[in-house]
């Protein structure tokens, strides 16, 4: 049975395994503004533990109604998860709705991936992704450790690392690296994406 009601923020612990890695600062303050100024539009879902609840979905507006010091927020509870329906929950709020980095997608993908014992069919089901594309994501878990950093802040292109990740000699790879987050950041300068 799911319902919606007001929580005392001090009730409410955060995800146990967020998908996101970091939290943009300039990305909360504007959620902040817009809560602030509108209220909340959508409510976070939480799930029972105990005498508390953990946010499934809507980790961030949970942030922004700390960093507002507010006393409530408007939560929808579900009070029969399953583990599938916990994690399709939050995969579907954050790959639908937020803007989540190529490395959480990852982390994301393979976290659901073991805890619902999923093959890569069933995990492109559970995320309405093509097989092909979820393989893509989860190989960026492989990458060395100087790379990995790179995608996750939009630094360098996912296929760009997984390109560079083929070169063994790390000196090189450096060199290459380096040769490749500068085009990016002229190519991004001339040609900014929008948000």
């Amino acid at each position: 049975m799911i319902l919606t009601r007001d929580i005392h923020l001090a009730l409410i612990d955060a995800p146990l395994n967020p998908h996101r890695l970091s939290i943009d600062d300039h990305d909360m303050d504007e959620l902040c503004a817009s809560i602030a100024a509108i209220g909340l539009i959508n409510p976070i879902t939480v799930v029972p533990v105990g005498n508390r609840f953990r946010v499934t979905a809507g980790h961030r507006r949970f942030l922004a109604h700390q960093r507002l010091t507010r006393d409530f927020v408007r939560c929808t509870i579900d009070n029969d998860p399953t583990d599938a329906r916990t994690a399709a929950t939050a995969i579907a709020e954050n790959f639908d709705r937020s803007s989540l980095s190529a490395i959480e997608e990852a982390l994301a993908l393979s976290r659901a991936m073991h805890e619902l014992d999923l093959d890569l069919a069933g995990l492109a089901r559970l995320v309405k992704r093509r097989p092909e594309w979820c393989a893509r994501r989860l190989e960026l878990l492989d990458l060395p450790d100087d790379l990995g950093p790179l995608v996750h802040t939009r630094s360098l292109p996912m296929q760009s690392a997984l390109a560079l990740a083929q070169c063994t000699d790390p000196d090189h790879r450096a060199y290459l690296t380096q040769y490749a987050v500068h085009s990016f950041f002229m190519l991004n300068r001339r040609c900014p994406t929008p948000r």
